[in-house]
């Protein structure tokens, strides 16, 4: 039932973005041609995650690109599940130094 629900929401905002669509050639110009061109540019897959849940890697790989974030690395990782050579490291660090995430150590 849960994965119902999902699918249905997914289902629903599909629909409502569908109207919604903007291409980067419309944007020209615009105040917003920069979110658009950052949105466009960000490299996450987000396929897997129709079923799944979206997990910190993605979301702090995501959110870090969109803003433009940038932190200096620390001298030990901030989090044990996530060593200097995980995939998500840099993005990780880089949003928790922004306080865009935390949790436990």
């Amino acid at each position: 039932m849960h994965k119902l629900r999902k699918i249905i929401a997914l289902l629903g905002v599909v629909a409502i973005s569908s109207t919604l669509v903007v291409s980067t050639a419309s944007a020209a110009g615009e105040w917003y041609e920069p979110f658009i061109d950052n949105l466009v540019s960000v490299d996450v897959d987000w396929s897997s995650t129709v079923s799944d849940n979206t997990t910190r890697c993605e979301w702090a790989t995501a959110v870090v690109a969109w803003n433009g974030l940038t932190a200096s690395m620390p001298s030990a990782p901030s989090f044990s599940d996530t060593p200097e050579d995980h995939p998500c490291f840099e993005a990780i660090e880089i949003a928790f130094a922004n306080t865009v995430l935390s949790g436990y150590s």
